[in-house]
């Protein structure tokens, strides 16, 4: 496949599914994290999460060293990486640099530091994100397949009610919203993509339609705020592409419309009015529309200091997290990383709107932005971010990668 004149990737479908398998293991294995230890044993959880993430990194780390030359099913880039690429990888190794001086500084091991420069861009920015065939696709069906069995063992666990404020099998509303907000994000896109590859593939085009209802419906039971309106603003942002580039034409447009109104009026009404508009209109009359997280924030920035004080200074000081992912890196390690992790944040942003214009006219264009942008809502209300995290920022970080490599 010749992808402009940057890269060229010789197709192999078994390598390709085996990338989508092991993938798909890697993110369902980070979704552990939020899973209810006393309804799975937590030592069979870290066992789940550790075996995927070895098996995963095993076989992409194996697969670059076989595929180093392009004659051998491999990857040639052919161009250098573009400005705003290098700058923000710069800004990423300062921003790890600083987590290290902060360590040193209050004299701890920097090992946390030396993951951020080593481990995450080498696995995630170019490994991973390398050795797959059509990384956008393959990346967002990985995460559709990785929340959907969250989705579905919640399902069996426990029927949604609405007004609930439902958990499933997850240890947290917020955390429920999350997985379901992934899943309508890659229900959504891949919904898109089948609708313009081939609209007589009418199965793949209805069973990605459900998933996006049921992704709705569980999202709308969690009640969390913050993941709906990430989804929101991608259905926002879909639509308003494919008005614009005229790839669905407005009659389907509008028949989709009419469709998500008929199926919002018949089973997700009653999800809405009595979760996230109740949640709204309480917090909104008690003058705490950010349910405390202001007063949080606001003490993070009070207490700042240039590095910071560690993972204790949320455990035993403030007694909870930040709720934001900047605020959460300046409370442990200080306002130059949290600095430094807003400006990266900012360059990702500029990234994916570059890799939109440059291939205005592919199919995938506009989903790396859906997903950069949704994590940036996520990350403002809520704290995703590290290098063992939760499901969003592993799949933010190969989506850093693809942006990184295919511009």
């Amino acid at each position: 496949m010749l992808n402009g004149d940057q890269t060229i990737t010789v197709y192999n479908e078994k390598e390709d599914r085996m990338s989508l398998l092991l993938l798909t293991m890697m993110y369902t294995g980070f979704w552990t994290l939020i899973i209810d230890g006393n309804i799975i044993n937590q030592a069979a959880l870290t066992l789940i999460q550790a075996s995927s993430l070895f098996l995963g990194i095993y076989y992409f780390v194996f697969a670059l060293v076989k595929n180093m030359s392009p004659e051998i099913n491999g990857v040639y880039i052919k161009k250098p990486m573009t400005i705003v690429g290098i700058f923000t990888i710069i800004v990423w190794l300062f921003f790890s640099m600083s987590i290290i001086l902060s360590e040193l500084f209050r004299n701890n091991s920097p090992h946390i530091g030396i993951i951020y420069l080593t481990y995450v861009p080498l696995i995630f920015f170019y490994t991973i994100p390398r050795m797959i065939y059509n990384p956008v696709e393959t990346t967002v069906k990985a995460t559709w397949y990785s929340g959907l069995i969250i989705v579905l063992l919640s399902l069996i666990w426990e029927l949604p009610v609405a007004g609930s404020a439902y958990l499933g099998i997850t240890n947290n509303s917020n955390s429920m919203g999350m997985v379901a907000s992934q899943t309508a994000l890659a229900s959504l896109s891949l919904f898109y993509i089948s609708f313009q590859k081939n609209k007589s593939n009418k199965k793949n085009i209805l069973i990605y339609f459900i998933t996006l209802v049921i992704a709705m419906l569980f999202l709308l039971a969690s009640e969390s705020r913050t993941s709906l309106l990430a989804v929101i603003v991608a259905v926002g942002i879909v639509f308003l592409h494919a008005l614009f580039t005229k790839k669905i034409e407005f009659k389907h447009v509008f028949v989709l419309l009419l469709l998500l109104l008929l199926v919002y009026h018949f089973f997700l009404r009653n999800f809405f009015l009595t979760g996230v508009m109740e949640k709204i209109v309480t917090f909104s009359s008690s003058s705490n529309v950010l349910a405390g997280r202001s007063d949080i924030w606001g003490n993070i920035i009070k207490d700042s200091t240039l590095f910071g004080y560690g993972f204790e200074y949320f455990q035993y000081i403030l007694e909870i997290q930040a709720h934001n992912n900047v605020l959460q890196f300046v409370g442990m390690y200080g306002t130059l990383a949290g600095l430094l992790l807003a400006i990266f944040l900012c360059f990702t942003v500029l990234l994916s709107i570059i890799y939109y214009i440059k291939n205005y006219n592919k199919l995938d264009a506009i989903i790396p932005f859906v997903f950069v942008v949704a994590y940036m809502i996520l990350g403002m209300a809520e704290t995703v971010l590290g290098f063992n995290a939760k499901t969003p920022t592993m799949v933010y970080f190969n989506f850093i990668g693809i942006l990184l490599l295919y511009l």
